[in-house]
């Protein structure tokens, strides 16, 4: 079996399991694929996967490489087209987890496989609606504020909130504290990261769920809520909106994104000088001007149900797909 090397950033290969649970352990039955911190020494003889982070200049420019990328959508999206056509085709692959990154890159000319990541509604116990509404919201980058989150626990009718703290690496704006209470709702806070065990234990008390950031990468905290059969709440966007299918699996609020063309003019000048301007995101987001009427009236369980089958239907075509995700990797 070979044996190849994922370069990921640090925090990939150290907290985060999100490349262990869509690259590394579908894959073990076709590779030994070990996530590897950049820099990292090279096999050239290896194809060499490159996980969200760019791959490096002076490893595009070396002939003998065979370059598998997995970009991400939260931070593929700051990559103006032209960018896409200066990747070499010949030694390069895309493997898009979300379908603007294919769309880019089919644009460009890159050869490049879609996948769809689900998660397995057989791995983790049924959300249970015969007890009081619990609402868990992971405040990663400032998405909701504690006036969104009040209402929304207010026409929810959520019995708890809880409230995990932790934002991701990098992310410094949108941080605040919560009370102990909104209204009729308790309000749990939770700080620093804990253990994966603590995590899942907390998100099985949860029927409904805030998805935490305006854009994802592939999203592995809402498709482990929907795969559980709660009601997810998220913003209309990538990937979001390529899985939650409004009031019929989920709920989308509206778009308020702002325009790409500014996200990447922001996001070309933090690459040229760090220290001089700030990254982009994490300013609270959601507003109060929502549905609320429809949103009040909405059968959360129903949603929650439909949520959990529609995964395990994903989950089977996510199974059927991985051969050819081996080979697309491995074959050259």
């Amino acid at each position: 079996m070979p044996e190849l090397r994922a370069y990921c950033l640090p925090w990939h290969a150290s907290t985060s399991p999100a490349f262990n649970d869509i690259l590394v352990t579908p894959l073990r039955p076709f590779a030994d694929i070990k996530p590897t911190p950049w820099p990292a020494p090279v096999d050239f003889n290896r194809p060499l996967i490159f996980c969200q982070m760019q791959p490096p200049p002076e490893i595009l420019a070396e002939p003998q490489a065979r370059i598998v990328w997995l970009p991400m959508w939260d931070d593929a999206r700051h990559f103006a087209p032209g960018w896409w056509s200066t990747l070499p085709k010949k030694n390069f692959r895309v493997v898009a987890y979300a379908e603007p990154v294919r769309r880019e890159a089919a644009r460009a000319g890159l050869p490049t496989l879609r996948v769809r990541f689900h998660k397995d509604p057989a791995a983790a116990p049924a959300a249970r609606w015969d007890h009081r509404r619990v609402l868990f919201y992971w405040n990663r980058t400032g998405l909701a504020g504690p006036e969104f989150l009040e209402r929304l626990c207010r026409e929810t009718c959520a019995n708890r909130l809880i409230f995990r703290a932790a934002a991701d690496p990098g992310s410094t704006q949108g941080a605040y504290e919560l009370p102990t209470r909104f209204g009729a709702t308790d309000v749990t806070t939770l700080g620093g990261f804990g253990t994966k065990e603590d995590y899942e234990a907390l998100l099985r008390e949860a029927n409904l769920f805030l998805a935490p950031r305006l854009y994802e990468g592939v999203g592995l905290t809402f498709l482990e809520a929907m795969s559980r059969g709660c009601a997810v709440l998220a913003h209309d966007s990538p990937t979001m909106n390529e899985y939650i299918v409004h009031r019929r699996n989920g709920w989308l609020f509206p778009s308020i994104r702002p325009p790409l063309w500014r996200e990447r003019l922001h996001a070309g000048a933090h690459r040229r000088w760090p220290r001089l301007v700030p990254p982009a995101g994490g300013a609270t987001t959601l507003g109060l001007d929502q549905d609320w009427a429809t949103l009040r009236r909405t059968d959360w369980p129903a949603l929650g149900r439909t949520a959990r089958d529609d995964q395990a239907v994903g989950h089977r075509a996510w199974l059927a797909r991985l051969p050819d995700f081996a080979r697309f990797i491995l074959d050259w």
